[in-house]
């Protein structure tokens, strides 16, 4: 069982703002003011889930900056292969990770080989994920109360699907 103090940070922290941006991104009109940045291309790593969103604004940035943003797919791990690699990164503004929740939780619930507080640096928010539960029209129930009241009336006969242990579904669920 998961522990409840991780669940409540998680909730607090992740569900109001699950699609976290560890990215230096000023705009345009900011560009001056931070020394012309960006002077050369920019990786721009994800962990999978959000690769889409990230080459959709890495070529809106690119155009904004006349600088090439490359997104890079590292998927694997619930995200953390991804912030391995930011994380050992050279802390020089051209290595940014775009994480997803699982970002959040990870080092709480698994042992990682980076540091939360040294490893990054939050910058913006770029998108917020809502959470919907949906069940089987089959299933006797027309409240979460009721789905609750079920499961608990049948334990183990109640199957769920998530993106792994970790995963924002699987914390929710946790709950």
């Amino acid at each position: 069982m998961l522990n409840k103090q991780i669940v409540r940070i998680f909730i607090s922290s992740v569900l109001g703002a699950t699609t976290a941006a560890h990215a230096a991104l000023p705009t345009a009109t900011d560009a001056d003011a931070v020394g012309n940045f960006p002077r050369k291309p920019i990786r721009w790593i994800t962990g999978g889930g959000p690769d889409a969103m990230a080459r959709i604004l890495g070529q809106k940035f690119t155009d904004a900056w006349g600088q090439q943003i490359v997104v890079e797919e590292r998927g694997g791990g619930g995200g953390m292969l991804s912030a391995e690699l930011v994380a050992r990164a050279t802390p020089d503004g051209y290595t940014l990770l775009l994480a997803t929740g699982t970002h959040t939780i990870s080092p709480n619930y698994f042992k990682v080989p980076y540091s939360m507080e040294r490893g990054f640096a939050p910058v913006s928010l770029l998108g917020t994920i809502t959470f919907i539960l949906c069940v089987n029209p089959a299933v006797p129930v027309k409240s979460v109360e009721e789905l609750l009241a079920l499961a608990k009336a049948k334990p183990g006969e109640i199957n769920y699907t998530s993106g792994g242990t970790g995963s924002p579904a699987h914390i929710i669920t946790e709950f």
